[in-house]
Protein backbone atom coordinates (compact mmCIF):
# COMPACT_ATOMS: atom_id res chain seq x y z
CA UNK A 1 0.00 0.00 0.00
CA UNK A 2 2.94 2.27 0.93
CA UNK A 3 4.46 2.22 -2.85
CA UNK A 4 0.77 2.76 -3.98
CA UNK A 5 0.82 5.94 -2.02
CA UNK A 6 4.20 6.95 -2.48
CA UNK A 7 3.65 6.79 -6.68
CA UNK A 8 0.33 9.19 -6.28
CA UNK A 9 2.40 11.74 -4.15
CA UNK A 10 4.98 11.38 -6.23
CA UNK A 11 3.40 11.93 -9.56
CA UNK A 12 2.01 15.62 -8.33
CA UNK A 13 6.14 16.60 -7.49
CA UNK A 14 6.85 16.07 -11.63
CA UNK A 15 5.85 18.08 -14.48
CA UNK A 16 7.12 16.00 -17.14
CA UNK A 17 4.88 14.70 -19.55
CA UNK A 18 6.91 11.60 -20.19
CA UNK A 19 7.34 10.87 -16.36
CA UNK A 20 3.81 10.97 -15.92
CA UNK A 21 2.98 8.73 -18.62
CA UNK A 22 5.00 6.68 -17.05
CA UNK A 23 3.52 6.73 -13.59
CA UNK A 24 0.07 6.05 -15.72
CA UNK A 25 1.96 2.83 -16.82
CA UNK A 26 2.54 2.49 -13.82
CA UNK A 27 -1.47 2.55 -12.60
CA UNK A 28 -2.66 0.17 -15.61
CA UNK A 29 -0.11 -2.52 -15.31
CA UNK A 30 -1.02 -2.85 -11.40
CA UNK A 31 -4.64 -2.48 -11.98
CA UNK A 32 -4.84 -5.15 -14.82
CA UNK A 33 -2.49 -7.49 -12.23
CA UNK A 34 -5.56 -6.38 -10.16
CA UNK A 35 -7.68 -8.11 -12.37
CA UNK A 36 -5.37 -10.64 -13.15
CA UNK A 37 -7.30 -13.80 -11.36
CA UNK A 38 -10.63 -12.48 -13.32
CA UNK A 39 -9.29 -12.68 -16.81
CA UNK A 40 -7.78 -16.30 -15.95
CA UNK A 41 -11.00 -17.42 -14.95
CA UNK A 42 -12.69 -16.32 -17.95
CA UNK A 43 -9.79 -17.64 -19.94
CA UNK A 44 -10.43 -21.21 -18.05
CA UNK A 45 -13.85 -21.78 -18.88
CA UNK A 46 -13.05 -20.72 -23.05
CA UNK A 47 -13.06 -23.71 -25.02
CA UNK A 48 -9.16 -25.42 -25.48
CA UNK A 49 -6.86 -22.61 -27.38
CA UNK A 50 -9.28 -19.49 -26.64
CA UNK A 51 -7.95 -18.10 -23.20
CA UNK A 52 -4.52 -18.20 -24.93
CA UNK A 53 -5.25 -14.29 -26.67
CA UNK A 54 -6.58 -13.40 -22.35
CA UNK A 55 -3.21 -14.07 -21.37
CA UNK A 56 -1.12 -12.76 -24.29
CA UNK A 57 -3.51 -8.98 -23.75
CA UNK A 58 -2.36 -9.74 -19.89
CA UNK A 59 1.32 -9.75 -21.09
CA UNK A 60 1.10 -7.01 -23.18
CA UNK A 61 -0.68 -4.47 -21.45
CA UNK A 62 0.12 -5.62 -17.59
CA UNK A 63 3.73 -6.82 -17.28
CA UNK A 64 5.24 -4.99 -20.59
CA UNK A 65 4.62 -2.05 -19.50
CA UNK A 66 5.75 -2.90 -16.23
CA UNK A 67 9.30 -3.67 -17.25
CA UNK A 68 9.57 -1.10 -19.71
CA UNK A 69 8.64 1.70 -16.58
CA UNK A 70 11.04 -0.28 -14.78
CA UNK A 71 13.87 0.16 -17.13
CA UNK A 72 13.55 3.34 -17.34
CA UNK A 73 13.74 3.93 -14.01
CA UNK A 74 16.99 1.92 -13.77
CA UNK A 75 18.44 5.27 -15.03
CA UNK A 76 17.25 7.27 -11.75
CA UNK A 77 19.58 5.47 -8.61
CA UNK A 78 17.12 7.31 -6.34
CA UNK A 79 13.59 5.53 -7.58
CA UNK A 80 15.01 1.97 -8.98
CA UNK A 81 14.73 -0.25 -6.36
CA UNK A 82 10.78 -0.83 -5.53
CA UNK A 83 9.96 -0.35 -9.63
CA UNK A 84 11.78 -2.97 -10.52
CA UNK A 85 10.50 -5.36 -7.82
CA UNK A 86 6.83 -4.26 -8.40
CA UNK A 87 7.55 -4.93 -12.04
CA UNK A 88 8.33 -8.60 -11.50
CA UNK A 89 5.51 -8.94 -10.24
CA UNK A 90 3.24 -9.96 -13.35
CA UNK A 91 5.41 -12.56 -14.33
CA UNK A 92 5.98 -14.03 -11.04
CA UNK A 93 2.41 -14.55 -11.78
CA UNK A 94 2.34 -16.16 -14.97
CA UNK A 95 4.68 -18.29 -13.71
CA UNK A 96 1.80 -19.20 -10.99
CA UNK A 97 -0.45 -19.53 -13.70
CA UNK A 98 1.94 -22.14 -15.59
CA UNK A 99 1.96 -24.41 -12.63
CA UNK A 100 -1.25 -23.55 -12.44
CA UNK A 101 -2.46 -24.41 -15.49
CA UNK A 102 -0.07 -27.74 -15.07
CA UNK A 103 -2.11 -28.91 -12.04
CA UNK A 104 -5.41 -28.56 -13.64
CA UNK A 105 -6.55 -25.86 -11.66
CA UNK A 106 -6.85 -23.18 -14.50
CA UNK A 107 -7.23 -24.19 -18.15
CA UNK A 108 -8.93 -26.95 -20.25
CA UNK A 109 -8.54 -29.53 -17.47
CA UNK A 110 -9.88 -27.13 -14.42
CA UNK A 111 -13.47 -29.38 -14.43
CA UNK A 112 -14.63 -29.52 -11.05
CA UNK A 113 -11.93 -27.20 -9.03
CA UNK A 114 -12.61 -24.00 -9.95
CA UNK A 115 -15.99 -23.13 -8.61
CA UNK A 116 -16.72 -21.11 -11.79
CA UNK A 117 -16.25 -23.98 -14.10
CA UNK A 118 -19.14 -26.43 -14.48
CA UNK A 119 -18.66 -29.73 -13.00
CA UNK A 120 -16.84 -32.33 -15.62
CA UNK A 121 -15.44 -35.61 -15.04
CA UNK A 122 -11.04 -35.37 -14.51
CA UNK A 123 -8.71 -37.78 -13.83
CA UNK A 124 -7.78 -36.76 -10.38
CA UNK A 125 -11.25 -36.83 -9.07
CA UNK A 126 -13.46 -39.59 -7.95
CA UNK A 127 -15.90 -39.59 -11.57
CA UNK A 128 -19.02 -38.47 -11.58
CA UNK A 129 -21.21 -41.93 -11.53
CA UNK A 130 -24.02 -42.59 -14.15
CA UNK A 131 -27.09 -43.40 -12.68
CA UNK A 132 -27.87 -46.57 -12.67
CA UNK A 133 -30.64 -47.19 -10.73
CA UNK A 134 -32.97 -45.23 -13.31
CA UNK A 135 -32.86 -43.60 -16.55
CA UNK A 136 -34.37 -40.42 -15.74
CA UNK A 137 -32.25 -37.68 -14.15
CA UNK A 138 -33.66 -35.17 -11.14
CA UNK A 139 -34.03 -32.33 -14.00
CA UNK A 140 -36.66 -35.03 -16.08
CA UNK A 141 -38.75 -36.18 -13.75
CA UNK A 142 -42.34 -35.00 -14.15
CA UNK A 143 -44.95 -34.57 -11.37
CA UNK A 144 -48.78 -36.25 -12.30
CA UNK A 145 -51.74 -35.36 -10.04
CA UNK A 146 -52.98 -38.82 -9.03
CA UNK A 147 -55.49 -39.85 -6.37
CA UNK A 148 -53.91 -42.51 -4.02
CA UNK A 149 -56.25 -44.95 -2.57
CA UNK A 150 -54.79 -45.75 0.98
CA UNK A 151 -57.81 -48.00 2.17
CA UNK A 152 -60.84 -49.15 1.22
CA UNK A 153 -62.08 -51.51 -2.15
CA UNK A 154 -59.57 -49.87 -4.22
CA UNK A 155 -56.65 -50.00 -1.74
CA UNK A 156 -52.95 -49.36 -2.99
CA UNK A 157 -54.60 -48.49 -6.35
CA UNK A 158 -52.87 -44.82 -7.91
CA UNK A 159 -55.46 -42.69 -10.08
CA UNK A 160 -54.41 -40.29 -12.20
CA UNK A 161 -56.58 -36.57 -12.22
CA UNK A 162 -54.78 -35.32 -15.55
CA UNK A 163 -58.09 -36.06 -17.85
CA UNK A 164 -60.81 -34.37 -15.73
CA UNK A 165 -62.26 -35.02 -12.72
CA UNK A 166 -62.89 -38.15 -10.27
CA UNK A 167 -66.19 -38.81 -9.18
CA UNK A 168 -66.86 -41.63 -6.71
CA UNK A 169 -70.26 -43.15 -6.01
CA UNK A 170 -71.94 -46.37 -6.23
CA UNK A 171 -74.20 -45.58 -9.62
CA UNK A 172 -71.93 -46.42 -12.75
CA UNK A 173 -73.77 -44.23 -15.32
CA UNK A 174 -72.39 -40.88 -12.49
CA UNK A 175 -69.99 -41.67 -11.20
CA UNK A 176 -66.39 -43.10 -12.53
CA UNK A 177 -65.19 -44.59 -9.88
CA UNK A 178 -67.67 -47.19 -8.56
CA UNK A 179 -67.95 -48.46 -5.02
CA UNK A 180 -70.18 -51.30 -3.42
CA UNK A 181 -70.70 -50.54 -0.41
CA UNK A 182 -73.95 -49.07 0.66
CA UNK A 183 -72.42 -46.48 2.87
CA UNK A 184 -71.50 -44.55 -0.05
CA UNK A 185 -74.21 -42.44 -1.73
CA UNK A 186 -75.04 -43.05 -5.57
CA UNK A 187 -72.94 -39.94 -6.56
CA UNK A 188 -71.06 -39.15 -3.61
CA UNK A 189 -67.79 -36.78 -4.27
CA UNK A 190 -65.71 -35.34 -7.01
CA UNK A 191 -61.84 -34.78 -6.94
CA UNK A 192 -60.15 -32.66 -9.32
CA UNK A 193 -57.08 -31.00 -9.99
CA UNK A 194 -56.04 -27.42 -10.84
CA UNK A 195 -52.90 -27.18 -13.45
CA UNK A 196 -52.25 -23.48 -12.70
CA UNK A 197 -52.50 -23.50 -9.11
CA UNK A 198 -51.23 -26.49 -8.86
CA UNK A 199 -53.59 -27.26 -5.97
CA UNK A 200 -56.07 -30.44 -5.61
CA UNK A 201 -60.28 -29.52 -4.72
CA UNK A 202 -62.77 -31.86 -3.44
CA UNK A 203 -66.24 -31.25 -3.19
CA UNK A 204 -69.24 -33.32 -1.10
CA UNK A 205 -71.97 -33.78 -3.68
CA UNK A 206 -74.76 -34.49 -1.18
CA UNK A 207 -73.46 -37.60 0.30
CA UNK A 208 -75.60 -39.07 3.05
CA UNK A 209 -72.54 -40.57 5.11
CA UNK A 210 -70.09 -37.06 4.51
CA UNK A 211 -66.78 -37.02 3.28
CA UNK A 212 -64.41 -35.73 5.68
CA UNK A 213 -60.72 -34.40 5.59
CA UNK A 214 -58.23 -36.52 7.87
CA UNK A 215 -58.55 -34.65 10.53
CA UNK A 216 -62.28 -35.40 10.98
CA UNK A 217 -63.41 -32.05 9.45
CA UNK A 218 -66.70 -32.99 7.88
CA UNK A 219 -67.00 -30.97 3.96
CA UNK A 220 -70.21 -29.11 3.50
CA UNK A 221 -71.95 -30.26 0.56
CA UNK A 222 -71.40 -27.50 -2.28
CA UNK A 223 -68.48 -26.70 -0.93
CA UNK A 224 -64.93 -27.24 -2.35
CA UNK A 225 -61.98 -27.47 -0.22
CA UNK A 226 -58.58 -27.03 -1.83
CA UNK A 227 -56.12 -29.54 -1.23
CA UNK A 228 -52.36 -29.44 -1.36
CA UNK A 229 -50.13 -32.69 -2.43
CA UNK A 230 -49.87 -35.04 0.59
CA UNK A 231 -53.55 -34.09 2.29
CA UNK A 232 -55.64 -36.98 3.27
CA UNK A 233 -59.70 -37.33 3.29
CA UNK A 234 -62.06 -39.63 3.33
CA UNK A 235 -65.30 -41.06 2.58
CA UNK A 236 -68.46 -42.56 4.45
CA UNK A 237 -65.73 -44.15 7.23
CA UNK A 238 -61.79 -43.80 7.81
CA UNK A 239 -61.03 -47.00 6.23
CA UNK A 240 -61.92 -45.83 2.74
CA UNK A 241 -59.04 -43.55 2.97
CA UNK A 242 -57.31 -41.38 0.06
CA UNK A 243 -54.38 -39.00 -0.69
CA UNK A 244 -53.58 -36.65 -3.34
CA UNK A 245 -50.30 -36.00 -4.63
CA UNK A 246 -47.92 -34.39 -7.03
CA UNK A 247 -45.67 -37.97 -7.35
CA UNK A 248 -42.47 -38.10 -9.58
CA UNK A 249 -43.61 -39.74 -12.35
CA UNK A 250 -40.11 -41.90 -11.93
CA UNK A 251 -40.89 -43.11 -8.73
CA UNK A 252 -43.78 -45.31 -9.89
CA UNK A 253 -44.38 -46.46 -13.50
CA UNK A 254 -47.80 -46.72 -14.05
CA UNK A 255 -49.16 -49.75 -15.29
CA UNK A 256 -46.62 -52.07 -14.78
CA UNK A 257 -46.79 -54.48 -11.84
CA UNK A 258 -44.01 -55.55 -9.44
CA UNK A 259 -40.96 -57.55 -10.64
CA UNK A 260 -41.57 -60.09 -8.57
CA UNK A 261 -44.76 -61.42 -5.68
CA UNK A 262 -42.49 -61.06 -3.01
CA UNK A 263 -42.36 -57.40 -3.44
CA UNK A 264 -44.58 -54.90 -2.47
CA UNK A 265 -47.25 -53.79 -5.06
CA UNK A 266 -46.19 -49.92 -6.39
CA UNK A 267 -48.37 -47.37 -5.47
CA UNK A 268 -48.59 -49.13 -2.10
CA UNK A 269 -48.67 -46.25 0.75
CA UNK A 270 -47.00 -46.99 4.14
CA UNK A 271 -47.47 -45.15 7.55
CA UNK A 272 -50.21 -42.73 5.51
CA UNK A 273 -47.49 -40.85 3.69
CA UNK A 274 -44.62 -42.94 1.94
CA UNK A 275 -45.57 -44.14 -1.72
CA UNK A 276 -43.85 -47.48 -2.75
CA UNK A 277 -42.37 -47.31 -6.38
CA UNK A 278 -40.21 -49.80 -8.16
CA UNK A 279 -37.46 -52.09 -6.72
CA UNK A 280 -34.09 -51.00 -5.83
CA UNK A 281 -32.49 -54.13 -4.46
CA UNK A 282 -33.09 -57.27 -2.74
CA UNK A 283 -31.29 -59.42 -0.60
CA UNK A 284 -31.53 -62.12 2.01
CA UNK A 285 -32.25 -59.88 4.71
CA UNK A 286 -34.55 -57.29 3.42
CA UNK A 287 -35.80 -55.18 0.16
CA UNK A 288 -35.15 -51.50 -0.88
CA UNK A 289 -37.13 -49.46 -2.55
CA UNK A 290 -37.90 -46.18 -4.41
CA UNK A 291 -40.30 -44.33 -2.45
CA UNK A 292 -42.20 -40.53 -2.14
CA UNK A 293 -43.10 -38.50 0.80
CA UNK A 294 -46.22 -37.21 -0.15
CA UNK A 295 -46.26 -34.94 2.43
CA UNK A 296 -42.49 -33.48 1.75
CA UNK A 297 -42.40 -34.49 -2.03
CA UNK A 298 -38.90 -35.97 -2.01
CA UNK A 299 -37.64 -39.03 -3.14
CA UNK A 300 -36.79 -42.04 -0.79
CA UNK A 301 -35.81 -45.30 -0.36
CA UNK A 302 -37.94 -47.56 2.05
CA UNK A 303 -36.14 -50.62 3.11
CA UNK A 304 -38.07 -53.72 4.50
CA UNK A 305 -37.06 -56.26 7.00
CA UNK A 306 -37.86 -59.34 4.84
CA UNK A 307 -35.82 -62.49 5.22
CA UNK A 308 -36.77 -64.66 2.84
CA UNK A 309 -35.81 -67.77 4.77
CA UNK A 310 -38.73 -67.67 7.32
CA UNK A 311 -41.46 -65.26 5.71
CA UNK A 312 -43.38 -65.01 2.09
CA UNK A 313 -45.37 -62.07 1.03
CA UNK A 314 -49.17 -62.61 2.05
CA UNK A 315 -50.96 -62.79 -1.02
CA UNK A 316 -52.91 -59.38 -0.87
CA UNK A 317 -49.01 -58.01 -1.63
CA UNK A 318 -48.72 -56.13 1.64
CA UNK A 319 -48.59 -57.68 4.17
CA UNK A 320 -46.02 -60.76 5.70
CA UNK A 321 -46.63 -64.51 6.22
CA UNK A 322 -43.69 -65.60 9.03
CA UNK A 323 -43.18 -69.50 8.32
CA UNK A 324 -44.14 -71.73 10.87
CA UNK A 325 -42.04 -73.36 14.37
CA UNK A 326 -38.90 -71.45 15.32
CA UNK A 327 -39.14 -69.78 12.43
CA UNK A 328 -41.34 -67.16 13.91
CA UNK A 329 -38.93 -66.71 16.71
CA UNK A 330 -36.25 -66.33 14.62
CA UNK A 331 -37.95 -63.80 12.36
CA UNK A 332 -38.91 -61.78 15.70
CA UNK A 333 -35.63 -61.69 17.54
CA UNK A 334 -34.30 -60.55 13.97
CA UNK A 335 -37.41 -57.31 13.48
CA UNK A 336 -35.55 -56.51 17.42
CA UNK A 337 -32.72 -56.23 16.04
CA UNK A 338 -33.55 -54.66 12.90
CA UNK A 339 -35.33 -51.77 14.74
CA UNK A 340 -32.28 -51.07 17.08
CA UNK A 341 -29.73 -50.86 14.65
CA UNK A 342 -32.28 -48.27 12.86
CA UNK A 343 -32.50 -46.14 16.64
CA UNK A 344 -28.87 -46.48 16.69
CA UNK A 345 -27.96 -45.47 12.80
CA UNK A 346 -30.57 -42.16 13.67
CA UNK A 347 -28.09 -40.76 15.40
CA UNK A 348 -25.67 -40.41 12.85
CA UNK A 349 -28.63 -38.33 10.74
CA UNK A 350 -26.58 -35.67 9.11
CA UNK A 351 -22.81 -37.64 8.91
CA UNK A 352 -21.66 -36.81 5.34
CA UNK A 353 -19.85 -40.41 5.35
CA UNK A 354 -23.21 -42.12 6.59
CA UNK A 355 -26.89 -43.09 4.90
CA UNK A 356 -28.51 -42.54 8.25
CA UNK A 357 -31.90 -43.43 9.29
CA UNK A 358 -34.51 -40.65 8.19
CA UNK A 359 -37.37 -42.20 10.12
CA UNK A 360 -38.66 -45.89 11.21
CA UNK A 361 -41.71 -47.52 11.72
CA UNK A 362 -43.94 -51.22 12.08
CA UNK A 363 -46.32 -52.01 9.50
CA UNK A 364 -47.43 -55.33 7.53
CA UNK A 365 -46.18 -57.13 10.28
CA UNK A 366 -42.28 -56.37 9.56
CA UNK A 367 -40.86 -52.83 10.24
CA UNK A 368 -39.16 -50.14 7.57
CA UNK A 369 -36.32 -47.80 7.45
CA UNK A 370 -36.79 -44.53 5.39
CA UNK A 371 -33.46 -43.02 4.22
CA UNK A 372 -31.96 -40.32 1.73
CA UNK A 373 -32.38 -41.19 -1.96
CA UNK A 374 -28.50 -40.50 -3.51
CA UNK A 375 -28.25 -41.25 -6.79
CA UNK A 376 -25.13 -42.65 -7.56
CA UNK A 377 -23.57 -45.99 -7.95
CA UNK A 378 -21.88 -48.45 -5.46
CA UNK A 379 -18.36 -49.09 -5.52
CA UNK A 380 -18.99 -52.70 -6.51
CA UNK A 381 -20.72 -51.16 -10.01
CA UNK A 382 -17.94 -48.23 -10.25
CA UNK A 383 -15.10 -51.10 -10.12
CA UNK A 384 -16.84 -52.96 -12.89
CA UNK A 385 -17.54 -49.61 -14.82
CA UNK A 386 -13.78 -49.33 -14.62
CA UNK A 387 -12.11 -52.59 -15.51
CA UNK A 388 -12.62 -54.22 -12.22
CA UNK A 389 -9.65 -52.33 -10.52
CA UNK A 390 -8.47 -49.08 -10.26
CA UNK A 391 -5.10 -46.94 -8.91
CA UNK A 392 -4.10 -47.42 -5.74
CA UNK A 393 -4.76 -43.15 -5.12
CA UNK A 394 -8.34 -43.64 -6.52
CA UNK A 395 -8.81 -45.97 -4.53
CA UNK A 396 -7.48 -44.21 -1.41
CA UNK A 397 -9.46 -40.86 -2.15
CA UNK A 398 -12.51 -43.18 -2.25
CA UNK A 399 -11.94 -45.23 1.12
CA UNK A 400 -10.67 -42.31 2.98
CA UNK A 401 -14.70 -40.89 4.08
CA UNK A 402 -15.34 -44.99 4.86
CA UNK A 403 -12.85 -44.77 6.98
CA UNK A 404 -13.63 -41.03 8.76
CA UNK A 405 -17.36 -42.51 9.07
CA UNK A 406 -16.20 -46.05 10.77
CA UNK A 407 -14.06 -43.98 13.34
CA UNK A 408 -17.41 -42.86 14.28
CA UNK A 409 -19.70 -45.63 14.28
CA UNK A 410 -16.67 -47.55 16.49
CA UNK A 411 -17.05 -44.58 18.65
CA UNK A 412 -20.73 -45.56 19.70
CA UNK A 413 -19.33 -49.29 20.58
CA UNK A 414 -21.26 -50.32 16.78
CA UNK A 415 -19.74 -52.38 14.45
CA UNK A 416 -20.46 -52.67 10.65
CA UNK A 417 -20.21 -56.23 9.96
CA UNK A 418 -20.60 -56.51 6.76
CA UNK A 419 -18.38 -53.78 4.59
CA UNK A 420 -17.56 -54.75 1.28
CA UNK A 421 -17.41 -52.66 -2.37
CA UNK A 422 -21.45 -53.68 -2.60
CA UNK A 423 -22.25 -51.69 0.95
CA UNK A 424 -19.97 -48.62 -0.19
CA UNK A 425 -21.87 -45.94 -2.41
CA UNK A 426 -20.58 -43.22 -4.89
CA UNK A 427 -23.21 -40.45 -5.17
CA UNK A 428 -22.94 -38.49 -8.51
CA UNK A 429 -21.40 -35.02 -6.97
CA UNK A 430 -18.61 -37.51 -5.95
CA UNK A 431 -19.26 -38.26 -2.24
CA UNK A 432 -18.90 -41.50 -0.38
CA UNK A 433 -21.31 -42.82 1.93
CA UNK A 434 -21.26 -46.01 3.96
CA UNK A 435 -24.43 -48.15 3.94
CA UNK A 436 -26.22 -51.48 4.61
CA UNK A 437 -25.06 -51.94 8.14
CA UNK A 438 -24.91 -55.37 8.82
CA UNK A 439 -25.92 -55.72 12.61
CA UNK A 440 -29.33 -57.09 12.41
CA UNK A 441 -28.03 -59.99 9.95
CA UNK A 442 -25.28 -60.83 12.31
CA UNK A 443 -27.69 -61.02 15.94
CA UNK A 444 -29.86 -63.01 13.85
CA UNK A 445 -27.42 -65.22 12.07
CA UNK A 446 -26.18 -65.98 15.82
CA UNK A 447 -29.32 -66.63 16.96
CA UNK A 448 -30.50 -68.93 14.11
CA UNK A 449 -27.10 -70.60 14.17
CA UNK A 450 -27.25 -69.94 9.79
CA UNK A 451 -24.12 -68.19 9.15
CA UNK A 452 -24.43 -68.72 5.72
CA UNK A 453 -26.05 -65.76 5.05
CA UNK A 454 -24.53 -63.35 6.98
CA UNK A 455 -21.10 -64.00 5.59
CA UNK A 456 -18.93 -62.14 2.46
CA UNK A 457 -16.13 -64.95 1.48
CA UNK A 458 -13.17 -63.01 0.63
CA UNK A 459 -14.60 -60.11 2.92
CA UNK A 460 -15.51 -61.53 6.19
CA UNK A 461 -12.23 -62.33 9.06
CA UNK A 462 -11.91 -65.88 11.06
CA UNK A 463 -13.78 -64.49 13.70
CA UNK A 464 -17.54 -63.50 12.18
CA UNK A 465 -16.87 -67.52 11.11
CA UNK A 466 -16.98 -68.58 14.83
CA UNK A 467 -20.03 -68.22 17.64
CA UNK A 468 -17.14 -67.08 20.05
CA UNK A 469 -15.41 -65.57 18.06
CA UNK A 470 -14.66 -61.49 19.41
CA UNK A 471 -15.24 -58.80 17.06
CA UNK A 472 -14.11 -55.88 17.06
CA UNK A 473 -13.18 -52.44 15.09
CA UNK A 474 -10.63 -55.29 13.94
CA UNK A 475 -13.12 -56.65 12.01
CA UNK A 476 -14.04 -53.64 10.46
CA UNK A 477 -10.49 -53.28 9.53
CA UNK A 478 -10.10 -56.07 7.84
CA UNK A 479 -13.05 -56.12 5.64
CA UNK A 480 -12.20 -52.70 4.83
CA UNK A 481 -8.60 -54.19 4.04
CA UNK A 482 -10.24 -56.70 1.95
CA UNK A 483 -11.91 -53.93 -0.12
CA UNK A 484 -9.10 -51.68 -0.72
CA UNK A 485 -7.13 -55.07 -2.17
CA UNK A 486 -10.22 -56.22 -4.06
CA UNK A 487 -9.70 -52.42 -5.79
CA UNK A 488 -6.98 -52.02 -6.49
CA UNK A 489 -5.26 -55.37 -7.67
CA UNK A 490 -8.66 -56.78 -8.84
CA UNK A 491 -8.53 -60.09 -7.15
CA UNK A 492 -11.10 -61.01 -4.34
CA UNK A 493 -8.94 -62.31 -1.31
CA UNK A 494 -8.89 -65.91 -0.16
CA UNK A 495 -11.52 -66.82 1.91
CA UNK A 496 -10.43 -66.19 5.56
CA UNK A 497 -10.66 -69.78 6.81
CA UNK A 498 -8.98 -70.78 3.73
CA UNK A 499 -5.98 -68.74 5.23
CA UNK A 500 -5.82 -70.03 8.22
CA UNK A 501 -3.64 -73.41 7.40
CA UNK A 502 -1.46 -71.45 4.18
CA UNK A 503 -2.09 -67.88 3.91
CA UNK A 504 -1.85 -67.87 0.25
CA UNK A 505 -2.72 -63.85 0.21
CA UNK A 506 0.34 -61.76 -2.22
CA UNK A 507 1.01 -58.46 -1.54
CA UNK A 508 -0.07 -56.16 -3.97
CA UNK A 509 3.03 -55.51 -5.98
CA UNK A 510 3.82 -58.77 -7.01
CA UNK A 511 0.94 -58.41 -9.32
CA UNK A 512 2.53 -54.77 -10.80
CA UNK A 513 0.29 -52.61 -8.80
CA UNK A 514 1.91 -49.55 -7.57
CA UNK A 515 1.70 -49.10 -4.30
CA UNK A 516 3.91 -47.51 -1.41
CA UNK A 517 6.00 -49.87 0.31
CA UNK A 518 4.77 -48.80 3.38
CA UNK A 519 1.28 -48.06 2.53
CA UNK A 520 1.74 -52.10 1.26
CA UNK A 521 2.66 -53.59 4.45
CA UNK A 522 -0.35 -51.23 6.32
CA UNK A 523 -3.02 -52.92 4.04
CA UNK A 524 -0.99 -56.16 4.99
CA UNK A 525 -1.15 -55.76 8.02
CA UNK A 526 -5.44 -54.99 8.19
CA UNK A 527 -5.30 -58.20 6.15
CA UNK A 528 -3.74 -60.17 9.11
CA UNK A 529 -5.76 -63.21 9.62
CA UNK A 530 -5.34 -63.85 13.25
CA UNK A 531 -7.18 -60.54 14.76
CA UNK A 532 -4.45 -59.49 17.62
CA UNK A 533 -1.95 -59.29 14.00
CA UNK A 534 -3.79 -56.12 12.85
CA UNK A 535 -4.60 -52.52 13.31
CA UNK A 536 -7.15 -52.35 16.86
CA UNK A 537 -8.37 -49.44 15.72
CA UNK A 538 -9.50 -47.92 12.75
CA UNK A 539 -7.52 -44.65 13.17
CA UNK A 540 -4.04 -46.59 13.15
CA UNK A 541 -4.89 -47.85 10.05
CA UNK A 542 -5.91 -44.62 8.76
CA UNK A 543 -3.07 -42.85 9.84
CA UNK A 544 -0.64 -46.02 8.39
CA UNK A 545 -2.18 -45.90 5.09
CA UNK A 546 -2.54 -42.13 4.90
CA UNK A 547 0.75 -41.26 5.76
CA UNK A 548 2.71 -44.16 4.03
Amino acid sequence: MKWYLKAFRNYFTFTGRAERKEYWCFVLFNLLFSYAPELLEIAAVLPEGRGVPIICIYILFAACPGLAVSVRRLHDTNRSGHWLWISLIPFVNLIFIYFMVQKGTVGPNCYGKNPKVPEKEPDEQIEQCERKITNTSVAEKTKKPVLLCVGGEYKDSIIELENGPVIMGRNPTRSNLVFSSMNISNQHCAVDFDADSMTFTIEDIGSSNGTFLENGKRIAPGQPVRLKSGDGFYISSPSTFFKVSLYMDSVVNLGQGPESSLYLAQGSVLNQKYLIGRVLGHGGFGITYLAQDLVLNIDLCIKEYFPTNLATRAQDRSGISVLTGENREHFQYGLEKFLDEARVMARFEGHPGIVSVKDFFQENSTAYLVMHYLEGMTFKEYLKSHGEKIDYGRALRILIPVMDALQEVHKTGMLHRDISPGNIYITTDGRVKLLDFGAARYFMGKHSKNLSVILKPGFAPEEQYRNNGKQGPWTDIYALGATFYRAITGVMPPEALNRMDEDTLGPPSRMGVKIPSRAEQALMKALAVKAPDRFLEMEEFQQAIVNA
